[in-house]
């Protein structure tokens, strides 16, 4: 290879803040949690648990919404030369759906199968954190839009755009379906007939929307789907990922997160526009004495929409780049004291692995068989410089070299900005409060 490589910026972890307008919430490093070394406080993501996974993994996306150019699925883009840089912009449309309220609780499912709309006073009096708190209410939506949109824009370098809205276009109204959730969660049954309610769930919630764009209050509900790349359902409760089983308190009957391939089309617009995949997002994660945000498993997913595959062992969930990847650990296993006296996970996706990036074009890799020394500049640093390497071993194989830095300006300090209003985590931010692209500042070092 060469003589020597250069990684530039280098800081150790240092301060974690959370932001708002209104209030500053101090936590310095010891209280960062890596949580292998606490498994009884939470388990991997992947981990097929009792109430877990169940072998269940998310689809991929066939659209192809970057509108990329490759030999073959999997094989890295064709990078057009002398090209300026272009801004993909891609509308998401976000619908809340609840179900039939359970008047007497069905212990089965996390919740009452309606959107939690406690007052922000009620829920930090009674859960004890401000960590995406209701009201789950239309704008709480918005504002994980938003932060999808903050993640996406800035591990592209500006090249991915996300713009969002949700609907029905009232703060408290939410599609309801005629049944309760456990129904669609269906919790004594296998793995593929889940699957199936989740198609079935992904149809009623579809076929509800576009029914109510048409009868319903124009004003509130009516849609034009063609508008729209992109399709999320924001459903009331938790998720079974989150879920400890019976560890806990078990609850079969919620739903799986993830990004679904439907295998047939829901027809919306009078049956003129086709809908064949989309992603199912909790109101939150937080379940079994566990607070989770939900950035990081939103941004997860997504990766999905623009192509991504899972990095771990899909046969058995295991980690295999780790935190250092979206599509992997993303830092799932993390825990953050952001001033509550309780370790919060999922407050930052990390920065997809090299291989993503180039994958979904982001990056270009310089390919290097024989040279000196060299500059490589972070991942996170917003410039044109080398950021990433390209060293062939075979004519189909290569290895990716990156220089991923946990503190980026070199301060010793990284901040969460939460929305003013809902409290969302919007981003990673500087004293200042603007934002700083640390989105690595989670990892467990810098290299």
């Amino acid at each position: 290879m060469g003589k020597g490589l250069n990684f530039l910026r280098s800081v150790a972890l240092a301060i974690v803040l959370l932001l708002s307008w209104n209030s500053l919430t101090w936590a310095d490093a010891k209280n960062i949690l890596r949580i292998e070394d606490k498994k009884s406080l939470m388990l991997s993501e992947k981990s097929p648990t009792p109430g877990g996974n169940l072998g269940f993994k998310s689809d991929v996306s066939r659209k192809n919404l970057l509108g990329l150019e490759r030999e073959t699925p999997y094989s890295l883009p064709r990078f057009p030369k002398l090209a300026p840089v272009q801004t993909k912009t891609l509308k998401v449309l976000g619908i809340k759906v609840e179900f039939e309220e359970e008047i007497e609780d069905d212990p089965r499912t996390t919740g009452n199968g309606l959107f939690d709309m406690r007052t922000q006073d009620e829920f930090l009096q009674q859960e004890g954190h401000l960590i995406d708190p209701s009201p789950h209410d239309t704008l709480y939506f918005k504002k994980h839009l938003l932060a999808l949109h903050n993640y996406w824009w800035t591990v592209s370098e500006g090249k991915l755009a996300l713009e969002g809205e949700v609907f029905p276009q009232s703060e408290s109204l939410a599609y309801q379906l005629p049944h309760p959730m456990v129904h669609y969660g269906a919790p004594d049954s296998s793995l593929s007939v889940k699957v199936e309610m989740l198609r079935q769930f992904f149809h009623d919630s579809f076929n509800l929307a576009d029914s109510l764009s048409v009868h319903g209050d124009s004003q509130v509900y009516h849609i034009d789907f063609s508008r729209y790349d992109c399709f999320v359902i924001f459903h009331a409760g938790s998720d079974l990922q989150s879920d400890l089983g019976e560890l806990v308190n078990p609850t079969p009957g919620d739903l799986f997160t993830g990004f679904i391939t439907l295998g047939d089309t829901v027809w919306v617009n009078d049956g003129s526009f086709p809908i064949t995949e989309g992603l199912f997002i909790p109101e939150t994660r937080s379940q079994d004495n566990r607070v989770t945000a939900l950035n990081a498993v939103f941004a997860h997913e997504f990766g999905h929409q623009l192509g991504l595959v899972d990095l771990y062992n899909s046969q058995n969930f295991m980690t295999q780049v780790g935190d250092f990847a979206l599509m992997d650990n993303n830092a799932q296993n993390v825990g953050v004291d952001v001033g509550y006296g309780i370790f919060v996970s999922g407050v930052l996706p990390v920065y997809p692995c090299a291989w993503s990036r180039a994958y979904l074009g982001f990056v270009e890799p310089t390919e290097i068989i024989s040279q000196g020394n060299i500059n490589l500049f972070a991942t996170e640093m917003l410039n044109h410089q080398l950021q990433l390497i390209k060293i062939p071993i075979s004519p189909e194989e290569y290895f990716l070299l990156e220089n991923r830095q946990v503190d980026l300006d070199g301060d010793h300090f990284s901040g969460l900005r939460a929305d003013s209003s809902t409290n969302v985590i919007l981003g990673p931010v500087d004293w200042e409060r603007n934002y700083n692209r640390e989105y690595d500042w989670l990892l467990p070092g810098s290299g």
